[in-house]
C-alpha cells in the first residue's frame, strides 16, 4: 500500500500550461522559434512547440509573478538533461526556472488533499516574513524547513519518510499563498568523507568557550560536514521510523555504554571518527597546514544521517598559521553585501566565483531559483538556491562564493 501511494512523481500545475501545436517539428520551425526574441500571445505556443529548449519537455508552464514579470517553468530533470541550458537560462527573453522539487510525493487518493488556502499571495521574489514562516510551521509541525521556488512552488521539507507520512495521511493544503505545495524528504547529502580539504569561512577574533575554558583567540570558521563521516540510514528503516524516534530509542543504550568501562572506551574511539574536533585543516593540495579544529557547534551522530545533529554545520579552527584570504588577481573589490531580494529580483546579475590557490579562477553566471528556510525549535536559517548554466559538470573541490 505504501509503495502504491508514494511511488509517483508529482508536478503540480503552474498558472498556465501550454499545449503543443499538432504539426511535427522540423529544422525550419526550430530555426524560426530560436530566432524569436519577443514573446506575444500569438507566438507563445509556437515557441513552446518548436524551440530546442522546449521541444522534448513533457510540460511547459508560464508563471506570472507580477503584471510585468513572467517566467517559464519546466521540470528540473529537463533542465539537467537538455544541452540548451548549459549555455543559456532564457528563451525568447523570458527566464526558464525549475518547477519546484525534482521529485516529491503525490497522493494517489482522489480528494485526499484539503482545499485550505492561505490568505494573500506569497511573492516568490520576496523573503518570507516571520509571521508567514510561523504560519507554515503551524500547518506542518513535523517539517524541518521549506523551499520557495520562483516558478511558484512551495516545497515542505521533512527529515524522513516517516515524518512525511504523518502529514500525508491527514488533510493538508494543496496551495498556500497561491503557491503549489509539494512534500519532500530532505535528501541533500553534503560531502562527509572525513577529509581535511580547505573550505574556509569567516575570520573572527573574540572569546570562545573551548572545553571548560574561555580563550581570547583568532579563529576561522569551516563547515563541519567536510571533516566528519556520517552514516546513511537504511531506506527501509527510514520509511517507518523517524530519526527523532530512533534517537529516543537509542538514548538509554548510549547512557548504559558510557557506564561500562570496555564499551565506553570502544564508544569513545569510534566517536573520534565522527567528530570534527582535533582534525587538522590543510590547503586544497595538502601542502600547507592551516590549523586545527578546536570547537564544533554540532553533535554528529554515529548512527543517524545528515542533517541530524547538525545544529549549525559550523566548526572553528585555530593555530599559528591561519591563512589570510585574498581575492584573486583582477577581482573587483567587495564594497558591500546585496540582500536576498536583490539576488531574487527579475534580471539580477548573479555570478559564482570558484578560486583555488595556484589554479584558474572560474566565474560562472548563475540563476537564483529560489530560497530555502530550515529551522530547529528557535533558529531559522535562510539561504538561496541557485544553478549555473553548466551545472551538469561537477564543481569539484575548492573555495567558492556567490
Amino acid at each position: 500500500m505504501f509503495r502504491r501511494l508514494f511511488s509517483a512523481i508529482e508536478l503540480p500545475q503552474a498558472d498556465r500550461r501550454l499545449s503543443k501545436l499538432p504539426d511535427p517539428p522540423d529544422e525550419s520551425k526550430r530555426a524560426q522559434a530560436s530566432a524569436i526574441d519577443r514573446i506575444t500571445p500569438q507566438n507563445e505556443q509556437f515557441i513552446r512547440t518548436y524551440h530546442p529548449a522546449f521541444e522534448m519537455a513533457p510540460d511547459v508552464f508560464v508563471r506570472k509573478i507580477t503584471l510585468e514579470d513572467s517566467v517559464w517553468a519546466v521540470h528540473p530533470s529537463h533542465i539537467r538533461d537538455c544541452s540548451y541550458y548549459r549555455k543559456r537560462n532564457d528563451v525568447a527573453g523570458r527566464v526558464v526556472h525549475g518547477a519546484g522539487a525534482s521529485s516529491t510525493v503525490r497522493m494517489a487518493l482522489a480528494g485526499f488533499q484539503s482545499k485550505l488556502k492561505a490568505e494573500g499571495s506569497i511573492n516568490t521574489r520576496k523573503i518570507l516574513s516571520e509571521g508567514e514562516i510561523m504560519a507554515i510551521r503551524e500547518q506542518f509541525p513535523e517539517a524541518i524547513g521549506l523551499r520557495i521556488f520562483v516558478a511558484g512552488y512551495l516545497t515542505v521539507l521533512f527529515k524522513s519518510v516517516a515524518d512525511l507520512k504523518n502529514v500525508a495521511y491527514r488533510p493538508w493544503p494543496s496551495e498556500l499563498g497561491n503557491l503549489k505545495v509539494q512534500l519532500e524528504v530532505w535528501n541533500d547529502r553534503p560531502c562527509t568523507d572525513g577529509g581535511n580539504a580547505m573550505q574556509l569561512g569567516l575570520r573572527l577574533v573574540g572569546t570562545f568557550e573551548i572545553g571548560e575554558e574561555s580563550r581570547e583567540m583568532e579563529v576561522i570558521t569551516v563547515v563541519t560536514n567536510d571533516f566528519v563521516t556520517t552514516p546513511e540510514l537504511s531506506s527501509t528503516v527510514a520509511s517507518y521510523v523517524s530519526p527523532r524516534t530512533m534517537h529516543g530509542l537509542l538514548s538509554p543504550f548510549r547512557t548504559l555504554a558510557g557506564n561500562v568501562k570496555g564499551v565506553a572506551q570502544w564508544s569513545t574511539k569510534m566517536a573520534a571518527g565522527y567528530a570534527a574536533v582535533g582534525k587538522e585543516v590543510t590547503s586544497t593540495d595538502g601542502s600547507a597546514k592551516i590549523g586545527t579544529i578546536v570547537k564544533s557547534y554540532d553533535e554528529i551522530s554515529m548512527l543517524l544521517p545528515f542533517p541530524y545533529g547538525y545544529q549549525h554545520n559550523m566548526s572553528i579552527i585555530a593555530g599559528d598559521g591561519l591563512a589570510h584570504a585574498n581575492l584573486p588577481t583582477g577581482s573587483p573589490c567587495l564594497s558591500g553585501f546585496a540582500s536576498f531580494e536583490d539576488a531574487l529580483a527579475d534580471g539580477a546579475a548573479v555570478f559564482t566565483v570558484q578560486h583555488i590557490p595556484g589554479a584558474e579562477t572560474i566565474v560562472r553566471k548563475s540563476l537564483v531559483e529560489g530560497q530555502q528556510y530550515t529551522w530547529d525549535s528557535s533558529v531559522v536559517a535562510r539561504s538561496l538556491l541557485w544553478r549555473t548554466k553548466d551545472d551538469a559538470v561537477a564543481v569539484g573541490t575548492g573555495t567558492g562564493m556567490l
